[in-house]
């Protein structure tokens, strides 16, 4: 397995985005989400290259909770996720705080918490709601059928927030608390990468684009870099 690097450094401060690339600089394209789920097939991944690397902050912490993901993906392996789609309200937290889940998916909203919860979903292209989950209630089965992320907060409770983020391929990552990444199984191809995570939506921000090509039996190396400013936007650890 060959391994290429390409390194992504991406400024929100007055300069424009830029990535570099084997000593080549270029503008990162800041791309607002197509709301259409592209048409996928499901086909052999015989021949596929991945993609890994880590998102951090300059000369910081490395970025948990960053989704990494390949747009206008086409075919390739199969999309399912495992287990069921939950998202819990526990001890005043969203669990997950980042849930990624296929166009068409059902989600299941539970309240775990000895109180109640208000239960406020923002979305352009998916129905919003707005329910109330008292303590003890039936769980919510919301469908998602448009590629968006949704924040979801508690009009109770305003230090509560959550994302749902729907994709229409399976060619995702999302990042733990070590930054890192890695996105298998992809046929090869030239795409678009993208980078999303909450503080760049507080930015006004849909994602950060830039292309990358895939080959065979090739891992390219993309690291993502944010500058400091973004390092005070998201406390959570």
């Amino acid at each position: 397995m060959v391994t290429l690097p390409l390194i992504i450094l991406l400024t929100f401060l007055s300069p424009p985005l830029l990535a570099h690339q084997g000593g080549e600089t270029r503008a990162l394209k800041d791309e607002a989400e197509s709301y259409l789920p592209q048409a996928y097939r499901v086909v052999g991944t015989q021949a596929s290259g991945s993609l890994s690397g880590i998102v951090m902050v300059l000369g910081g912490r490395p970025v948990k909770e960053a989704l990494v993901y390949v747009k206008n993906v086409s075919q390739g392996k199969g999309f399912s996720v495992a287990g069921p789609l939950v998202l819990d309200q526990r001890d005043k937290l969203f669990v997950p705080h980042v849930l990624v889940v296929p166009v068409g998916s059902t989600v299941e909203l539970r309240n775990s918490d000895p109180e109640m919860h208000n239960l406020h979903a923002a979305s352009v292209k998916n129905p919003a709601f707005n329910e109330g989950m008292p303590e003890g209630s039936t769980s919510l089965l919301k469908r998602f059928e448009q590629v968006e992320v949704v924040r979801l907060g508690c009009d109770l409770h305003q230090e509560m927030r959550a994302w749902i983020v729907v994709r229409d391929n399976p060619y995702y990552a999302l990042t733990g608390k070590d930054g890192r990444f890695n996105i298998t199984d992809i046929p090869p191809g030239t795409y678009k990468l993208s980078l999303w995570h909450e503080d760049l939506d507080k930015e006004k921000r849909n994602s950060l684009t830039t292309e990358v090509t895939v080959e065979t039996d090739a891992t390219l190396e993309v690291d993502f870099y944010l500058t400091p400013k973004e390092q005070t936007a998201n406390s959570r650890q």
